[in-house]
């Protein structure tokens, strides 16, 4: 029904429009003849009009505020639809950290956490608006500079004008997440990745990881570094911010958490693009006499061979990609010329329900030939 320059903000009451273009009717049914529109917080309480003869630019007379607007029939006596908008004639662009702010923003913590936000209102003319009042932010020259903290993301803003208000409402979409441990009180909300060991993972395996989410996340990818493979619906937390929760145990059986683990390995979230360490695990102590990245397998027949540590299986993934498998195929241990028993020997997983067989995993635990 409203067409125009519209901002997206995060407000409840109705669309806000800027540029110096009021907002235009356009598409009515012809059962429409009537409009009125006026305001609820200001002296001007409305005016009715024929859309037809004219425009709702004509009806404002360079009014800005918030407004309402209702559409009737021919006797005025029944009303066919309405919205609620806001006229901010000298705004053009919101940008948080001088990138606009859209329905698709997503703030990420660097390796430090999360920074200061940046927000600003860019005018028609280039100059920066300033708001006459704004909540959990503080006025820094010609912009407002917001806090990282979880239950302050909410910034409310108001602009005061000579024909009434417009208020303008951001939330800050930070990524945070947090450890719900199971019948124990949870833990505090985090922006850096968490630390732990192998072992220490699999002692927190009633626990799960909560991440606090924009609204307009529906889902994250889960998986240790770049093998983001397990998916995770969110759930509504409120009206502003998505959850997720991700369990521990569902990686327990990965490669990572399982085995021997010769470096250090991210569980990593990518929402939209983007990767978020959610906890890093510390690679095994390595064994004395050994180098950081190799271990010699202790076999009489494959002295003096070293063996890269760990060996992990790949698989196919849906895409066409490789990530990390649960273990190495029986036919993968047939062609390399291995039994079950040499396996265990050399601490190589064993996937017994998969039936596929990769060259790569064949050539990587293939006995030295001795040519």
């Amino acid at each position: 029904m409203l067409e125009g320059f519209a901002i997206f903000d995060d407000s409840n009451h109705g669309q806000l429009f800027g540029n110096g273009e009021p907002p235009r009717l356009t598409n009515l049914p012809p059962s429409v003849v009537w409009a009125r529109a006026g305001s609820e917080d200001s002296d001007w309480h409305g005016r009715t009009f024929r859309p037809a003869k004219m425009s709702l630019g004509d009806i404002l007379d360079n009014r800005q505020g918030r407004f309402f607007l209702r559409v009737y029939d021919d006797k005025q006596t029944r009303q066919l639809d309405g919205c609620d908008f806001r006229y901010l004639a000298k705004l053009k662009d919101i940008r948080i950290n001088d990138e606009p702010y859209t329905s698709t923003t997503i703030l990420t913590p660097s390796a430090s956490g999360h920074t200061p936000a940046h927000v600003r209102f860019v005018g028609t003319d280039g100059t920066m608006l300033v708001p006459s009042e704004a909540t959990h932010a503080r006025q820094e020259r010609d912009h407002l500079v917001v806090t990282p903290h979880p239950d302050q993301d909410e910034v409310w803003c108001r602009f005061s004008l000579e024909s009434g208000t417009v208020d303008v409402i951001i939330h800050l979409p930070w990524i945070w997440w947090r450890m719900e441990p199971k019948g124990r009180k949870v833990g505090p909300w985090c922006d850096k990745h968490l630390t732990m060991t192998r072992q220490a993972f699999r002692e927190r395996a009633t626990m799960s990881i909560r991440l606090s989410l924009p609204r307009w996340l529906d889902f994250v990818h889960v998986g240790f570094d770049d093998d983001v493979d397990r998916r995770y619906p969110s759930r509504r937390k409120s009206s502003a911010f998505n959850s997720v929760v991700i369990p521990l145990a569902d990686f327990i059986d990965y490669p990572q958490i399982d085995q021997d683990l010769g470096k250090d390995v991210f569980l990593n979230a990518s929402c939209y693009q983007t990767s978020v360490p959610l906890v890093r695990v510390d690679r095994d102590p390595v064994p004395t006499g050994t180098s950081a990245t190799t271990i010699a397998v202790n076999d009489p027949t494959t002295v003096g061979h070293e063996w890269k540590w760990p060996v992990v299986a790949k698989v196919r993934c849906a895409d066409g990609g490789w990530r990390n498998g649960r273990g190495f195929s029986l036919g993968e241990l047939r062609d390399a010329g291995l039994t079950l028993v040499d396996a265990t020997g050399r601490s190589l997983r064993v996937d017994r329900r998969r039936r596929t067989t990769h060259p790569v995993n064949v050539d990587g635990i293939q006995e030295p030939s001795d040519v």
